[in-house]
């Protein structure tokens, strides 16, 4: 991750998996994280202690930081970004947390028609690649309990951190945005984790607050991510750099005349496998996506939420398909996907070459002040 002027915690070695503690500490062997074996078997009460937990360190780690510079650096304007974990497999969380959702009357979501063999290629492939089939309806049960378990504990820890930094008064002119970098289906339609088009896995949460944001609004209009880089140049008093692909959120967010920000929103996932990738655009009422081996989907989400009827062997008159597959298609075709991504690829594989090849032990290190980066997790993972 560049681009931060100091990184006092977190994944600073690249090709590994970032921020994800095996739980238990013995599945660092790997276990925790491998597909035949299914993501489900480890969900439940961690075997970590709490202040080890990666959430928690990270709000401890936060708070120390943005206190030491507001006194350092008394006035000074700054941005800071903390990455949570939670929720993600391995779907731990301390024990009053998975006893509270265990005990309530949470069930999966129900499995949809036809399920597992009259589903979408796409959503199959995604069945079996997780090993879904493997695991019961209890232990799914387990797995959505444990799912908003890692939730509720993840509040606690932004809870912290915010009470922290009010208490302190860094939070008086401030602005503050959560959000992630997907969702997770968490039983939704038989699946589990991202790699989806359906709203579960591709819409985020966003959720914005700061001075001119009247609390309490909820907006339905399409907005991504890449909207956030110009928002902050907004916010920050400085010029937008050319030729970024988001727009600014400020106007929109402090009453000004409405004026659509976008006519719709993109999201595409663009794996090396092929049968897992998508395109995908959706705009307040229609989701279009397409796939490289498979047919396209169509959803009505206004009159269709739960996207269970795919309408795009016979799309109603009033569907905008040809409008929604050109939005789609601004940002290139698959042709140009395909080579862009072998490009990406090669710059991986260098980065990988290039890493430091003797931290192996960590998912992550800290930075000391003196410049040096030790393991983070050496007291739970063995190193070598």
């Amino acid at each position: 991750m560049l681009g931060y002027q100091h990184r006092p915690y977190g994944d600073l070695v690249p090709g590994r998996t970032p921020m994800h503690q095996p739980d238990p500490p013995e599945t660092g062997d790997g276990r925790w994280n491998n597909h035949a074996l299914g993501r489900l078997q480890f969900a439940g009460q961690t075997q970590i202690p709490e202040s080890l937990l990666v959430d928690k360190v990270i709000s401890t780690e936060s708070l120390a930081w943005l206190l030491e510079f507001s006194d350092q650096n008394p006035g000074s304007p700054w941005f800071f970004c903390a990455s949570y974990s939670r929720p993600h497999f391995p779907l731990t969380a301390p024990g009053r947390y998975i006893r509270k959702y265990l005990a309530s009357d949470l069930q999966p979501p129900p499995l949809p028609p036809g399920y597992p063999d009259g589903l979408h290629p796409h959503d199959r492939f995604i069945v079996d690649d997780f090993s879904l089939l493997k695991f019961s309806s209890e232990e799914n049960r387990r797995a959505v309990a444990a799912y908003y378990a890692c939730v509720d504990y993840v509040d606690t820890c932004i809870g912290e951190l915010l009470t922290g930094l009010r208490h302190a008064g860094c939070l008086d002119n401030t602005y503050i945005v959560y959000t992630s970098d997907h969702g997770d289906m968490a039983g939704e339609h038989g699946l589990w984790w991202k790699r989806s088009y359906y709203e579960a896995s591709a819409r985020v949460p966003l959720l914005l607050c700061g001075p001119g944001i009247t609390p309490g609004i909820a907006e339905s209009a399409p907005v991504e991510l890449v909207d956030l880089f110009p928002t902050f140049c907004d916010w920050a008093g400085i010029d937008t750099p050319a030729a970024l692909d988001g727009e600014s959120l400020a106007p929109f967010l402090e009453g000004h005349p409405k004026r659509r920000l976008k006519r719709a929103a993109r999201c595409d996932y663009l794996d090396l496998k092929t049968v897992v990738q998508f395109m995908m655009v959706r705009d307040e009422r229609w989701k279009y996506v397409e796939f490289p081996d498979a047919p396209p989907r169509l959803f009505d989400l206004e009159n269709d939420p739960d996207e269970l009827h795919d309408l795009a062997n016979n799309p109603p008159p009033e569907a905008p398909l040809e409008e929604l597959r050109a939005l789609l298609l601004q940002s290139g075709t698959w042709e140009e996907v395909d080579e862009a991504r072998t490009a990406d690829q090669l710059r991986l594989n260098h980065a990988r070459q290039t890493a430091t090849e003797s931290r192996r032990g960590s998912t992550v290190q800290y930075r000391l002040s003196d410049g040096r980066i030790i393991d983070a997790d050496s007291a739970l993972y063995e190193s070598g």
